[in-house]
């Protein structure tokens, strides 16, 4: 077991104690200090000496170390990204530059952990020879802003053959117990009937051109896909998933979906317990379910970060320590309320979103990302050029819209807050 391997299994023991520390356990209140405290910070160093090992023996191969090794070698690493599966497929489809007419594509699922990597090394190599493409290499030299990608993998991921998915959406759960006088009534709860509903998996796509050097140039060929196409399909993928209309040929987006639970707020104070509050809220209007995951602007996360006490100490912690000064380790993602924040630029910069995203809804995909090229569009041949194409076919499927919470920023003069523990 790696050590990537082994801390997800100390996150995931550490998530498992969640509910015995609520119940005041006391053993269990003592493992998840040792983990967090201990063990988990040591593996996090462990992860990092490990991807710096990967990347050091990935530069080695940038060097040409294993230049001489055909291509058929066993030893040669598989293609990870889109445009290293370009790649491939091209030099699969036999192309010289005495080969003009052709099509290659590239099909694969992108799982929600893949990631965006550029391909560097050794100067172009011709068709003739095919080099060495450097696999997952990753030189850090990124072009301008990259915006994070997070929304897709907040939720569940599956698979389809179909063009539409049809499935249950369950309303709130009605009514919470209380306590009850000898004699007394009861509470009712309440479980609606599950409605049915059917959404279309949507086509998302755009196209480009470039040269036809680009063909026997096959490390930019695979930065191009990579660092244009892929990212700006994420970026459209993201604000689809969570802000399409649902109107013509657009995903219905999880912001526009109806039954989510909704809060607002007037200060930063108030957000903070409003998000609190919201955990208990998606427990009461689902099966039980607990919220994973706070979706916030960078801009809202940066200004609650910067709040301090009267003392003038960080509420978040010191500048280099995750908890009051001194205390606790180094941590990158500072959670609230227990909560994984995801600061994304695909929501408002006052609006937030609290969610059990995992079990409250899923991305749906038709096929993999694909990737065409082909220089037999309009006058590419006679001009020497290429079209590149990229393609996906993606849905969201929201089956309990209880399991979110959408905040917004609620202003003028008497703006009260509206608390989702309310809403029934």
């Amino acid at each position: 077991m790696n050590p990537k391997e082994k801390l997800k299994q100390l996150i995931a023991e550490l998530k498992s104690l969640e509910p015995k520390i609520a119940a005041m356990d006391e053993e269990a209140m003592k493992r998840a200090e040792e983990l967090t405290k201990n063990e988990i910070p040591a593996m996090q160093e462990q992860v990092k000496q490990y991807e710096r090992a990967q990347q050091l023996a990935a530069t080695i191969k940038g060097f040409g170390i294993d230049a001489e090794a055909s291509e058929g070698d066993e030893g040669e690493a598989e293609p990870v990204t889109l445009g290293q599966k370009a790649v491939a497929a091209l030099k699969k489809s036999g192309y010289t530059r005495d080969h003009r007419g052709f099509t290659v594509v590239s099909d694969e699922v992108k799982a929600a952990s893949d990631t965006n990597t550029r391909p560097a090394g050794a100067a172009a190599q011709t068709p003739s020879t095919y080099g060495t493409l450097l696999t997952d290499f990753r030189d850090y030299q990124i072009e301008g802003h990259r915006r994070p990608l997070t929304v897709a993998s907040l939720f569940s991921q599956e698979t389809t053959t179909r063009d539409s998915v049809t499935y249950s959406v369950f309303p709130a759960v009605e009514g919470t117990p209380g306590t009850i006088a000898e004699g007394g009534a009861y509470g009712q709860l309440h479980i609606g009937t599950p409605a049915t509903r059917t959404d279309s998996i949507h086509k998302i796509g755009a196209f480009w051109k470039d040269t036809d050097e680009l063909l026997e140039d096959y490390p930019r060929l695979a930065q191009a896909i990579d660092n244009y196409a892929d990212y700006m399909m994420d970026i459209a993928e993201e604000d689809q998933l969570l802000k399409g209309d649902g109107t013509g040929n657009n995903i219905q987006g999880l912001l526009n979906r109806s039954g989510l639970q909704v809060g607002a707020y007037t200060t930063l104070d108030s957000l903070l317990l409003l998000i609190k509050h919201c955990r208990t809220a998606i427990r009461l209007h689902t099966p039980g379910f607990r919220a994973d995951g706070i979706l916030i602007g960078p801009a809202l996360w940066e200004q609650i970060t910067d709040l301090q006490d009267d003392n003038k100490q960080f509420r978040v912690g010191g500048p280099f320590s995750f908890g009051p000064y001194g205390q606790g380790g180094y941590n990158e993602e500072h959670p609230l309320w227990n909560l994984r924040v995801v600061p994304s630029e695909a929501i408002g910069d006052e609006d937030v979103v609290v969610g059990a995203f995992r079990l409250g809804g899923s991305v749906i995909r038709r096929t993999g990302r694909r990737v065409e090229v082909t220089n037999s569009e309009g006058n590419d041949f006679t001009h020497g050029l290429i079209t590149m194409r990229t393609t996906e076919r993606v849905g969201l499927a929201v089956r309990y819209p209880a399991a979110f919470v959408k905040i917004t920023h609620s202003t003028g003069a008497g703006a009260a807050v509206v608390d989702p523990l309310l809403t029934d």
